[in-house]
């Protein structure tokens, strides 16, 4: 009987497992079924694909994670933060009413000119308001901040209709981009840059102690070569690792000022004996900042003092550390030339060139051969390129790809290179000449006539338009003056050099001259700033170049996204826009507006955190203030921030759940909103209530991409400061806010008072003599 009981029991476990099995099969079963997309579909999907996305929004995971083969098929090395820009089509038609200028009786047209001139002081600007229905005044409040979010709060506190400027959205713009780059270098970079670096060290190391073991001391040219790229690996490697100074215990969770002990054993670094001197040696002329000394790695000259650490670095020893190596991938030059190539300046010989060359090939190849090393440097190298701007020049994938053009795609570099030398010097040759060949756009950095600065940088050189401009146009390459010299006086640009009378300055405005701005282009005639020989053939070749721009170069980088976005404030045809923008007055306020944009890109911020305060309410409702109309400016500024979001999501640098992805999302947000109301604004639609909170509220929309940071650090004051030849400055500055009030009208066609912060702009010689005296016909010193 118990033989049976057991019997049952077994057979009904067997039975129920058999159920269990195959219900799990099933589900399987349809599981994959449903899932299975149809071929149809996914042919469409394939065909319809936007550029620069992946299918179906895919994620592909860590990309430095060597088992993840979908994050080893994103080339990103391919991919181009630019292709994922797109144009927003916002339609409009300006039908607003006009009325007669000037403004005849001011005081009794403006609705609310009792109540605002009550507050602020405008008895000194009335005949500029009454012509040009605007004017710009220097701080009536005297505030000791000079950054957006307070200068909002302030006009609100004091319950005057608001007038939210382009200046302003520009302004905020960037420092949110600024914000999102320190970020991203600290949180992101160091330990991305740490992890790179590593795994192509220990690749060559492993690599260099087999040849080492082979050849002892003999000397040869891919073992010495494999050296050059070790050490200079290792230099990287050791300015990145924390010292014991760098390391404390975090105060709070928040504290990221040092390294903590756990971050120390992860970035720990130990230099093998045989490579002590050589890296040793460099790390201390590093750390004194010498002048001028022979480099103990690559056996040249190099200047030291560019691993200063500038302030904005100086915020916590990981960006301390991060800037050190950067400056060192970018200062490590490996020429493509030598002295016997016609080449009297090139830095090295022969025979030590050689060395450096193969270096070069070997760094690249290593780099080339590994689609996660190369998905974790695109990473650093895109995303420094796209806020920062890098010139167009060659990079490893130039010189892996010149190895695969002559020797074919399955080249073997050790191969190649273990030859007898009169077939080395042939083989350097060929890839001298191939890569010598290489051709980039000179407006962009792009110069491969001048051999002695023709190589390899694995960070190529910061580069902006007006690095190559200036240049241009300046001293013997402008030619002489050809106004009038006796008994007058030069013009801003003019000097005196050897009985010549030269163009010793440069202008912002010759920026946007070259950008076709025709105001800028008026006011260089005007002040003759342009009557030198050679000042329009110069310009024009530049033109020429800037006709090579397509949609997605003027997208390349932040600043070029910049400057096309600027050229949307300016409008030929001004019918139906409200009058304050109709006037010759108000394209010079509008030139100042890009002239402090311009240089508030240059700005690097030191990225400190605050506590974040919750503010209060929305307040009582206040049906008054105006958002300047420029929706073609505010659609643009859109489509950078929708570019920056998709392309940096895609290519996995900014994470949806980051700060810096809510930050974007934020501001994008807040520009679908300006471009909105102003669209209402020129078809002369009534506003919302929604619309009237936004705009009385724009400082507490301002905290939500930027209100974490420090307010010392995002002041509007920067001096952008270029040093010319015989110890000649040219300064760009912006030194705090200035205040404009504009009669705008409302839907009614009554005239209201309203008040904003713009940029207060102006450009300096040597500390004195500014340019910008032209400024005076819309502004009140």
């Amino acid at each position: 009987m118990e033989d049976k009981k057991v019997f049952y029991i077994i057979a009904i476990v067997i039975i129920l497992a058999l159920i269990v099995t195959g219900v799990i099969l099933l589900f399987f079963y349809f599981q994959k079924t449903s899932t299975t997309p149809d071929p149809n579909a996914v042919a469409n999907v394939n065909q319809n694909q936007t550029a620069g996305t992946l299918p179906n929004n895919q994620t592909v995971g860590d990309p430095n994670d060597p088992n993840n083969a979908a994050a080893a098929s994103l080339a990103k090395e391919k991919q181009f933060i630019s292709s994922f820009w797109r144009p927003s089509e916002i339609s409009f038609n300006p039908s607003l009413p006009t009325y007669q200028t000037p403004i005849t009786e001011i005081k009794n047209q403006i609705v609310n000119y009792r109540d605002f001139s009550r507050k602020i002081d405008v008895e000194s600007s009335l005949e500029k308001l009454a012509a040009n229905s605007f004017v710009v005044i220097a701080d009536p409040f005297k505030s000791q901040s000079s950054d957006w979010e307070t200068s909002y709060k302030l006009i609100r506190e004091n319950e005057l209709p608001i007038f939210i400027s382009t200046d302003s959205v520009a302004g905020v713009y960037q420092t949110t981009l600024h914000v999102i780059y320190k970020e991203i270098e600290q949180d992101i970079f160091y330990p991305s840059l740490w992890k790179l670096l590593n795994q192509l060290y220990q690749k060559n190391k492993a690599r260099y102690d087999q040849k080492l073991k082979q050849f002892g001391i003999q000397t040869d040219l891919l073992t010495e070569a494999n050296r050059l790229e070790l050490s200079y690996l290792a230099v990287a490697l050791k300015l990145l690792q924390p010292d014991v100074a760098q390391i404390r215990e975090p105060l709070s969770t928040d504290d990221n000022k040092f390294f903590t002990p756990q971050e120390a054993g992860q970035y720990a670094f130990n230099i093998p004996d045989y490579l002590d001197k050589e890296v040793t040696g460099e790390i201390e002329l590093i750390t004194k900042k010498i002048k001028g000394a022979e480099s103990k790695v690559f056996l040249y000259p190099k200047n030291y003092q560019v691993f200063d650490v500038p302030e904005q670095y100086r915020t916590s020893e990981k960006l301390k550390n991060y800037y050190l190596a950067i400056t060192w991938l970018n200062e490590g030059f490996f020429p493509l030339w030598h002295q016997d190539n016609d080449c009297a300046d090139c830095l090295l010989d022969e025979q030590d060139h050689q060395i450096n060359l193969v270096a070069a090939l070997l760094l690249s190849t290593d780099l080339a051969s590994d689609q996660n090393l190369k998905n974790s440097w695109a990473n650093i190298y895109k995303s420094i390129s796209f806020f920062r701007g890098l010139e167009s020049n060659l990079t490893y994938i130039d010189y892996a790809q010149s190895l695969k053009n002559i020797f074919g795609d399955d080249y073997d570099i050790e191969q190649l290179f273990s030859a007898d030398n009169a077939t080395v010097k042939e083989r350097i040759s060929l890839i001298q000449e191939a890569l010598g060949s290489v051709t980039f756009l000179s407006a962009l950095g792009g110069d491969n006539q001048s051999k002695p600065n023709t190589g390899l940088r694995l960070l190529r050189n910061y580069h902006l338009l007006e690095n190559k401009l200036f240049n241009r146009l300046t001293y013997q390459a402008t030619g002489e003056y050809l106004g009038e010299t006796k008994n007058v006086v030069l013009p801003f640009t003019g000097c005196n050099v050897e009985k010549l009378f030269l163009r010793c300055w440069p202008t912002s405005l010759d920026l946007f001259n070259l950008l076709g701005n025709q105001t800028a282009a008026n006011i260089l005639s005007e002040n003759k700033n342009n009557l030198y020989q050679n000042y329009q053939p110069n310009l024009n070749q530049l033109k020429e170049e800037l006709t090579k721009f397509d949609q997605n170069t003027w997208h390349d980088n932040a600043y070029l996204s910049l400057l096309s976005a600027l050229q949307k404030i300016n409008h030929d045809n001004t019918a139906g826009y409200p009058v304050f923008m109709t006037t010759d007055a108000w394209r010079k306020k509008t030139l100042t507006t890009s002239l402090g944009a311009w240089v508030d890109f240059h700005k690097e911020i030191n990225f400190e955190r605050s506590e974040t305060k919750e503010s209060g309410g929305l307040g009582s409702y206040f049906p008054y203030g105006y958002v300047e109309p420029q929706v073609a400016f505010y659609g643009e500024l859109l489509s950078n921030v929708k570019m920056i979001i998709e392309g940096f999501n895609t290519l996995q640098i900014i994470s949806p759940v980051s700060r810096s992805y809510e930050r974007l999302n934020n501001l994008k947000i807040t520009l679908e909103k300006l471009a909105d109301i102003s669209k209402k604004e020129l078809e002369n639609t009534s506003l919302e209530q929604t619309d009237y909170e936004f705009i009385n509220n724009f400082n507490k929309h301002i905290r939500t991409f930027i209100g974490d940071v420090r307010k010392e650090s995002i002041q509007n004051t920067h001096t952008l400061r270029f040093p010319l030849e015989n110890n000649r400055l040219l300064d760009q500055k912006n030194k705090g806010l200035d205040y404009l009030i504009v009669a705008y009208p409302n839907s009614t066609g009554q005239l209201f008072f309203a008040i904003g912060p713009v940029y207060s702009f102006t450009e300096e010689k040597n500390g004195g003599a500014a340019s910008t005296n032209w400024q005076t016909d819309y502004k009140i010193k």
